[in-house]
């Protein structure tokens, strides 16, 4: 929870939850201090689709992106680019970091 309110507050730039299936309970207040934090400051999956919390349990592709309102828009970019790549199949995956590592 404390990552969600560090972003709120602006003294993280962002956070990505990398976990794609999600308990409502663990993450619901923390994602509504980030959207109710103002200015620019969002929590989206790795397609930058809002987070819908609609029973107890959701999915995400990617994970939870969390931005803050101070952070540029190419820092906003990069952690959408992370999450992204948690959300590619395997095997393509497998081939970024190879190509990482080179």
């Amino acid at each position: 929870m404390i990552k969600y309110f560090a972003v709120a507050a602006g003294t993280h730039a962002g956070y990505v939850q990398y976990e794609e299936q999600l308990k409502t309970w663990d993450h619901a207040c923390g994602i509504i201090c980030v959207a109710e934090s103002g200015g620019q400051a969002s929590c989206t999956d790795a397609e930058s689709r809002k987070i819908r919390c609609p029973g107890r349990g959701f999915r995400v592709s990617g994970g939870v992106v969390s931005i803050s309102r101070w952070t540029s828009p190419e820092v906003r970019e990069r952690f959408l680019e992370a999450a992204r790549r948690k959300a590619e199949p395997a095997s393509q995956g497998s081939e970024l970091r190879a190509l990482l590592m080179n």
